[in-house]
């Protein structure tokens, strides 16, 4: 007889899939105008669009970003996969990616960077932290 063999896809494999894929897909087919609705601004979230703390942690500015994130999870996710468990893995990831997106626009808020600072006037600094894509257009 021949036995079945049963493929395990880990956890932290399927997240780099997915920020690979995403970031491929909007960067061969400029789907960038398309997937804005998806990144994370201020306006979006206080509408109620919560999602965007989750859908942003996948979208990258650069070719350097989404490297740094695959290759974090690549280094450190299989042995925190096994330490967690592929349920709670995954559960913390999206968490951390949620609470990384509200914290890291809070903190644009109250201390915006001093270069941008004195590049721009009040109004538009309040546009940038209130109402834009943190990728932008």
């Amino acid at each position: 007889t021949i036995g079945t063999t049963r493929i395990m896809v880990q956890s932290y494999f399927l997240l780099v899939s997915i920020h690979i894929t995403v970031y491929l897909a909007e960067s061969l087919f400029s789907l960038r105008k398309y997937t804005n609705q998806f990144d994370f601004s201020g306006d979006a979230f206080r509408r109620g669009k919560f999602y965007v703390g989750i859908t942003s942690s996948f979208l990258h500015n650069s070719n350097e970003h989404v490297l740094e994130q695959v290759l974090a999870l690549l280094i450190a996710g299989e042995a925190v996969e096994r330490q967690l468990g592929s349920v709670m893995f995954i559960f913390t990831y999206i968490l951390c990616g949620f609470v990384g997106c509200v914290s890291s626009w809070k903190m644009f808020k109250m201390y915006p960077p001093p270069h941008l600072r004195k590049a721009v006037s009040d109004r538009t600094m309040r546009a940038i932290v209130d109402g834009s894509p943190s990728r932008g257009k």
